[in-house]
């Protein structure tokens, strides 16, 4: 997870996005690979947005890879 634009961080840090006490929150799915599966953000104008990410696996042309097949753009949904 990462908080950006906290003015402070005393303390333990906020749960989630807290409209005041951050300007963006971001939270990453990482599958067993440590390959990035999810980004989700949110702030005070638009979210939560994610954007999901797809490895290429045996059906594509190239065989199965630590490759991004697609990358979603970002949507409103939750936090992955």
């Amino acid at each position: 997870e990462a908080w950006m634009g906290v003015s402070t961080m005393s303390g333990s840090p906020p749960n989630g996005y807290v409209s005041g006490q951050v300007a963006e929150h971001l939270t990453f799915g990482l599958d067993g690979a440590n390959n990035r599966a999810v980004a989700a953000s949110q702030d005070s104008a638009v979210g939560p947005l994610q954007q999901n990410y797809v490895l290429q696996d045996g059906s594509h042309s190239q065989g199965p890879s630590n490759r991004y097949d697609s990358v979603s753009a970002p949507a409103v949904g939750g936090a992955g």
